[in-house]
């Protein structure tokens, strides 16, 4: 019996995920902790507003006094 290993060269189909693309570039390879942390939170299409804040949406940017245009500057 003969088990014949060979070391194959896996080519990525994509360098990183797109909303990671869409705020550094296509080219750019992300780390795993930029991925893990720009633009993930959920900004539309929720299925409820929240039973002890109605007027608000979940994770709605007028609940805080702070305004800012991107809050990953």
């Amino acid at each position: 019996m003969n088990i014949d290993l060979k070391a194959e060269a896996i080519t990525p189909r994509r360098h990183t995920f797109s909303h990671i693309a869409r705020r550094f570039g296509v080219d750019k390879p992300a780390s795993r902790y930029e991925e893990a942390t720009f633009d993930v939170q959920p900004m539309v299409n929720f299925h409820y507003r929240p039973t002890y804040s109605p007027q608000f949406e979940l994770y709605d940017a007028r609940r805080t006094r702070i305004v800012m245009n991107d809050w990953y500057v």
